[in-house]
């Protein structure tokens, strides 16, 4: 072979390897910038959770390089995860790497609550990684922590907490009935029966996360009121009353549906008995509300168990079917309020109300 062709196979053999390289070789200047996967962290009390973070150069390769943890903001502790990817010496020891492309730390808070921060050094490149502490409780004081039945009550928080539009509370089990809120205020009415404990708000966002919709409990104790609740009977009502006029009166009643005589014989339904004793005669308006769909309707009865006319049932079954409202006058003496339940002849499927709410208002 004379010189002339080696020296044309060398420099064939040079392009070939050329063409096998990396083609972006020239194109990389070490680390352009840092990527952290995710790119903020949510953290609550007790938890922790681990982020990576990864050297690339302007084509999103990755680059071997030296990472440390720059600064620390209040509220949180960051420490790097030898466990990620590991290294081990001659001796079996774990040790960090020196020139690693990505790296994984572990982040665990120190605050109940609060917007923080983190900076990774790497390459002479930084990256400020956010974190938002959630809290699992909200902080909150209550008008009064033991409410009669049929008292509002109102829940008040302060920041970094803020009620959403659609917040609701939840008491002893029971979602409360809302009166009106706030980012700072629910004024509600306990539905109740049920267990004291910590009441639960849901729809809870933070001053520095307002995107959120938390379901937590608050701090201090919320103890339910009694339930009240009618009879099987007319002769063992309970007595309800007519507020003066202008006035309004609140009744919860969380018992069951149960037989009464007169209603079996007369309405064919289950109810629940009430009692009205009215020293002269009385106009005064009532609004019945109640929990699910099934068909409900207020009936009176006089004294001596007859039917009277003029029931507040006006309406069917479903969604659409409450509140049943009318306004009635009664004469002085003794008279009965029943709520009739007549779902299960419109759909046997329907279930009794769990809790049945009458407004009365005076006139």
């Amino acid at each position: 072979m004379n010189r002339a062709i080696r020296r044309s196979m060398i420099l064939v053999a040079a392009g070939v390897a050329a063409c096998n390289g990396d083609p972006t070789g020239d194109l990389r200047n070490g680390v352009d910038h840092l990527i952290a996967a995710p790119t903020a962290l949510f953290l609550s009390p007790g938890g922790s959770t681990n982020v990576i973070v990864e050297a690339v150069d302007e084509q999103g390769n990755r680059q071997g390089t030296s990472f440390s943890i720059g600064s620390v903001a209040p509220g949180i502790n960051v420490v790097e995860d030898l466990t990620f990817n590991p290294i081990f010496d001659k001796d079996g020891n774990l040790v960090p790497r020196k020139r690693p492309t990505r790296v994984r730390y572990v982040v665990t808070p120190d605050a109940p609550s609060g917007s923080t921060s983190f900076v990774i050094r790497a390459g002479g490149k930084e990256l400020t990684i956010p974190v938002r502490l959630v809290p699992d409780h909200v902080d909150g004081t209550y008008s009064d922590a033991t409410p009669a039945p049929g008292d509002t009550v109102t829940l008040t928080t302060q920041a970094p907490f803020l009620f959403r539009a659609n917040a609701t509370v939840a008491t002893g089990g029971n979602r409360a009935l809302i009166v009106s809120q706030n980012a700072s205020e629910i004024r509600f009415i306990p539905i109740p029966g049920g267990t004291p404990g910590a009441a639960v708000v849901t729809g809870v966002a933070l001053d520095y996360a307002t995107t959120l919709g938390l379901a937590i409990p608050t701090v201090a104790d919320f103890t339910t009121p009694a339930g009240f609740s009618g009879v099987d009977a007319l002769a063992t009502a309970p007595a309800i009353t007519i507020p003066v006029a202008g006035a309004h009166s609140l009744f919860i009643d969380v018992g069951t549906m149960q037989e009464v005589a007169e209603c079996d014989a007369d309405l064919g339904a289950l109810c629940r008995a009430y009692r009205l004793d009215l020293a002269t005669a009385r106009t005064f308006r009532v609004e019945t509300t109640w929990q699910g769909t099934s068909d409900l309707g207020l009936y009176f009865y006089s004294s001596a168990g007859a039917l009277l006319g003029g029931p507040c049932d006006g309406k069917g079954n479903a969604a659409a079917g409450q509140p049943e409202t009318c306004t009635k006058t009664l004469g002085p003496g003794t008279f009965y309020v029943t709520v009739a339940d007549f779902g299960p002849f419109y759909d046997p499927a329907e279930v009794a109300p769990t809790w049945i709410r009458l407004d009365i208002t005076g006139q």
